[in-house]
Formats: structure tokens, C-alpha cells, sequence
């Protein structure tokens, strides 16, 4: 209460109930309204339930509370997880210091700060001025598919960019970047790799599986392995590898 009377920020708290994700906000003398903050949770990732307000007098001032339940995009997202980050980036909206857009649902999926995906968001902002024929919401709904991309991506940002970094660290990091974006198969190696992927693709479509093939490199795949899926993911790529060269 003390800090809104200073600042005028709001105070935030991200919490589960009964195994159900919550959002209370607190504010003083009005309450924030619904047409303002429903867009702001959904671009976070969540769908919202129901909206509870209240209200109290304290020091003369009356306080509003508002407490929504939450659906999260995805299943098994805990509030531990993304509490800090969640509350940071819904405060920053408000302030008008973040966007309010779809890349927004990355700090939901792939746990990034509202400052590491305004990277994602300058990059897609770039790629428009220059001409690629993919929209802004295209972006986004890719790296909402794909959340561990994305957290590559900001990796790759950090290893070029982060001036705290060695310069023998960012030497190995930057041969693994030629090596990523310059490798290649060729001949009859790539025909059987491509046919190894649309196998490992296909399979974990079949069996309904939360697992995703999200990036190729040079001879190797990289895939988002949920941890109850890690065993059942293995045993499906060696079928599919070993079928393609069959």
C-alpha cells in the first residue's frame, strides 16, 4: 500500500489456489478495467475465468483489489515458475514501458523476462522493414509453437552481443555459430537425413505426443522433450533414423 501511494504502481501477485493459477491486482481509488486488462493477461498466455473485485478502506484510501482465475495456454505451467517474470512484465505493460502483443505469451512458455523478449519482438520488427514476407502475428505464433527456439535465439543474442562474456568464450561460441549456419549434408546422407525428420515428425504427430522437432543442425536434431515424454521420444527417433536408412 505504501509503495502505490508513492509511486502510483500497481501491486501484482501471481499465485496458485486449489492447483488453479490466480492474478490479484491492487490499486488504489478505481479499479483497472476489464477492457484494459484482459488483452494484457491473454497476450501473457493466460485465459481469463472469472474476475472477483473488491474493495477496502485503509488510511483513507479506498483499495481495490481484483482477483482473476487464470487458464494458462499451456498445461503444467506452475506459478513458482513464472511468477517473478509474469508480474514484471504485466507491470511493465501498464506502464507503458512493453508492448502488448503476442510475443508477450513468451514469458508464460518460454520463461523469458519482458526485457529479453522485447529482443524477439526488435528482431520481428526489423525482418518487417526489411521486406520478409512473414506478418508480425506469424512471428509470434511461431515462436509460441516453438518456446525453446525462442530461448535459443536470445541465447545466440547473448553470446554475440554480451560484452561480459570472454573473448575466448565468445570465440568458441562464434565457430559453433559458422558451424550451425554453414554445415551442411550432402548427397545421398542429406536425401536419407530429410526422410529421417518427416519420419520423427510424423511419428510424434501419430502418437499424440507433447514432443516437438524444433531445429536441425548439420546431422543432429534438436527437440523440446517434455520429461514424462523423454524415454518414449528416444525409442521413437532411433525407429524413425533407422527406418530412413532402411
Amino acid at each position: 500500500i505504501e509503495r502505490m501511494q508513492s509511486d502510483g504502481a500497481l501491486a501484482l501477485n501471481l499465485y496458485e489456489n486449489d492447483g488453479r493459477l490466480r492474478f490479484k491486482l491492487f490499486s488504489l481509488d478505481q479499479e483497472i478495467a476489464l477492457s484494459d486488462a484482459l488483452p494484457m493477461l491473454e497476450n501473457l498466455g493466460m485465459k481469463v475465468l472469472t474476475e472477483n473485485p473488491y474493495s477496502m478502506q485503509l488510511d483513507g484510501r479506498r483499495v481495490v483489489i481484483q482477483d482473476f482465475a487464470l487458464q494458462p495456454a499451456i498445461a503444467g505451467i506452475r506459478a513458482e515458475h513464472i511468477k517473478l517474470g509474469f508480474e514484471n512484465a504485466f507491470a511493465a505493460i501498464w506502464a507503458g514501458k512493453s508492448e502488448n502483443d503476442g510475443f508477450n505469451t513468451l514469458v508464460t512458455l518460454a520463461e523469458l523476462s519482458w526485457r529479453r523478449v522485447s529482443i524477439l519482438r526488435a528482431y520481428a520488427k526489423y525482418l518487417l522493414q526489411v521486406g520478409v514476407p512473414f506478418s508480425q502475428s506469424y512471428m509470434e505464433d511461431t515462436l509460441q509453437r516453438y518456446p525453446a527456439v525462442a530461448r535459443i535465439l536470445v541465447g545466440l543474442f547473448d553470446a554475440r552481443f554480451d560484452p561480459e562474456l570472454s573473448s575466448s568464450n565468445f570465440r568458441v561460441r562464434q565457430a559453433g555459430e559458422r558451424q550451425a549456419m554453414n554445415a551442411g549434408i550432402q548427397g545421398l546422407a542429406a536425401d536419407i537425413f530429410k526422410v529421417a525428420l518427416v519420419r520423427i515428425e510424423t511419428a510424434l504427430e501419430e502418437a499424440a505426443m507433447d514432443s516437438r522437432l524444433i531445429l536441425q543442425v548439420h546431422d543432429e536434431v534438436l527437440l523440446d522433450v517434455p520429461p514424462a515424454e523423454r524415454d518414449a521420444a528416444a525409442d521413437l527417433v532411433v525407429k524413425a533414423m533407422s527406418g530412413a536408412v532402411e
